[in-house]
């Protein structure tokens, strides 16, 4: 469980083709979906977000847009921003997002309200500088 949402893993080649991940809800909970070789901390991120967008989406509007052109669309730009927050503080990490086989972690992935259309530029900035 990951802020009240209780999250479900798979890795499973039964995707759409050029889908590397989606997450969807199933019975009570939220359904990753992973393909091998995509099990990164940047996908698992964004996926989670999706997970706990709970409509903090429907502000978002066209931020996302700095990201990368399908990152337009509400939900990916908030999913974009929450997997970009999360990468900036937690890098490579699996275990913060509770993947199975890792150690248990103390820290928490990002709330899913400290993803708001107003930060994209800065965190976009603070990443840049990063590299």
């Amino acid at each position: 469980t990951i802020h009240g949402v209780s999250v479900r893993y798979s890795v499973t080649d039964q995707l759409p083709q050029g889908t590397n991940a989606s997450a969807h809800w199933l019975g009570g909970h939220c359904l990753i979906r992973v393909r091998p070789g995509a099990v990164t901390s940047l996908i698992l991120a964004h996926e989670l977000g999706h997970c706990l967008d709970a409509g903090h989406s429907r502000r978002f509007g066209q931020a996302g847009c700095v990201w990368r052109d399908y990152a337009c669309d509400p939900a990916e730009g908030y999913a974009d921003t929450y997997a970009r927050l999360y990468f900036e503080r937690f890098g490579f990490r699996l275990d913060v997002l509770r993947w199975p086989g890792q150690p248990e972690a103390s820290e928490q992935p990002p709330l899913p309200d400290e993803v708001f259309p107003e930060m994209v530029r800065e965190l976009q900035s603070r990443l840049a500088a990063q590299h």
